[in-house]
């Protein structure tokens, strides 16, 4: 994209996000020398150029302008990840807040000046204001399972929906407050996909009984991934040495009251939700508006550009409810399944048990 705007082959510093052959913590490419270098075996002349967020890439090309009607001589600044602008966007700069990414992946990111690892052999990325790290614990597969459930649970919630021109979030969302906290014994571990550490680990619901519902089981999915962010925020807090006191969400599922408020009664502390789930798109507009001189800091621009619009209250009771179930039963779900999930992949592994015997 940067190539056919500019003309250029050029990234962000801060865009360099993935399992790349880059050092994080020096924020440059790894050079031939370094221990990493043959797990990617990419030629060093393949690897294209990098700057800091907050810097040009280049300017809007005479012929691009004329296809896309950007103005042609315009710069493109750098900015970074959809997660780190998010972070930013939500005013999480170097304080003692956190930033809950509530999309297909559910994330918790900080930001910090120190390079904190969130996990052994697992990167702190570049943040989106120079100087900074965002250290992320993420929920793979995340809000995605509420799509998952939709499509493959939740017919009659649709079909309801499309009869009021509401999306079936909505519907579905109502049900969540006539659903006590714990979803009346069933817990979920939102192991949908392979994790880097825990590569045997599978996705798992317990404590069915006759009295649970669907809207049981969509409760103790959005639980599930509030679960894994609790777990995810403790070990950051641990790894960075510093409480967490405030959290702000962002993302599709942070448009839920609901969910806004069982996230805050997971974690035990105020979620604040600023004027549009696009935080992406604000944090890297604060990037450009800095980099132009429109605001003095990043300070400045998060004044005047973040606004939190809804705050929710953790309730006390309801907190150590959830407390409880973590501590108690949560934590000790994957210790007491790993063996049978490792027995099970050496079952369905075996020639009679895979997909292609009918």
């Amino acid at each position: 994209m940067v190539y056919r705007l500019t003309g250029k082959i050029v990234d962000s510093i801060a865009s360099q996000v993935a399992h790349l052959p880059f050092d994080y913590k020096n924020k440059k490419w790894h050079s031939p020398t370094n221990i990493m270098y043959p797990v990617f075996n990419v030629e060093k002349e393949k690897l294209s150029d990098l700057i800091e967020p907050g810097e040009i890439f280049g300017y809007i090309g005479k012929e691009i302008s004329k296809e896309t009607l950007i103005k042609e001589g315009l710069p493109l600044i750098a900015t970074g990840s959809d997660k780190g602008c998010e972070t930013l966007g939500c005013g999480v700069l170097n304080n003692d807040m956190a930033s809950l990414s509530f999309g297909t992946s559910a994330t918790v990111q900080v930001s910090t000046a120190d390079y904190v690892e969130p996990d052994k052999m697992l990167p702190a990325y570049p943040g989106v204001v120079k100087g900074t790290y965002n250290p992320e614990v993420q929920v793979f597969r995340g809000y995605w399972m509420v799509s998952w459930f939709k499509k493959e649970f939740a017919e009659k919630e649709v079909l309801k929906a499309n009869e009021l021109g509401v999306s079936p979030e909505i519907i579905l969302n109502e049900t969540l407050k006539d659903i006590p906290a714990g979803s009346e014994g069933l817990m979920l571990q939102p192991y949908w996909s392979p994790l880097l550490k825990l590569p045997e680990a599978k996705g798992s619901i317990i404590g069915f009984s006759s009295e649970h519902t669907r809207a049981h089981v969509y409760k103790a999915i959005i639980e599930g991934i509030g679960y894994g962010l609790v777990e995810g925020l403790r070990r950051l807090e641990k790894n960075m040495g510093q409480k967490i006191n405030c959290l702000t969400v962002s993302g599709g599922g942070s448009q839920s009251d609901e969910i806004c408020q069982i996230t805050a009664d997971m974690f035990g502390i105020p979620v604040r939700r600023i004027q549009t789930y696009e935080a992406c798109g604000l944090g890297s507009s604060m990037v450009a508006f800095v980099s132009m001189g429109i605001f003095k800091d990043y300070q400045e621009a998060i004044e005047n550009m973040v606004h939190y619009k809804t705050e929710f209250i953790p309730n006390k009771q309801v907190h150590e409810i959830y407390e409880e179930l973590y501590s108690d039963i949560y934590k000790n779900i994957y210790h007491y399944l790993r063996p049978l999930y490792k027995k099970m992949r050496q079952i369905t592994k075996r020639k009679g048990a895979s997909k292609d015997v009918k």
